[in-house]
């Protein structure tokens, strides 16, 4: 359905939402999820970044969320490990939930240190 309403558009440059890209068939999100963290407007900004990136895989996520925990602004690190979790939710792997959720204590401790 989403191939066939957008074939007529170039979306090279077009940033859609995370709600459309969480209802996309899996391989198609991570597709699109891909082309969006390459705009621009996504990868200038961290907050839009770090959602888009929660639609990856969680394994690729994590590789590119894991930098960002360590953001010297607490709110920054808490949405980062929010984009961690959520990509984990969005697997829908129990082990990559249980990954997420086991590494919260090293946050904790990182950010105390």
């Amino acid at each position: 359905m989403f191939e066939g309403s957008t074939g007529a558009v170039d979306l090279g440059q077009i940033v859609l939402s995370t709600e459309l890209l969480a209802l996309l068939p899996r391989q198609l999100r991570f597709e699109q999820t891909r082309r969006m963290l390459t705009v621009p407007a996504v990868a200038e900004g961290n907050h839009s970044r770090w959602q888009i990136t929660a639609l990856l895989p969680y394994d690729e996520a994590f590789a590119l969320l894991e930098p960002e925990i360590a953001q010297p602004d607490a709110d920054d690190r808490a949405l980062a490990y929010q984009a961690v979790v959520a990509s984990a939710g969005h697997s829908r792997q129990p082990a990559a939930v249980l990954a997420a959720v086991a590494r919260i204590p090293t946050y904790r401790r990182k950010r105390s240190s």
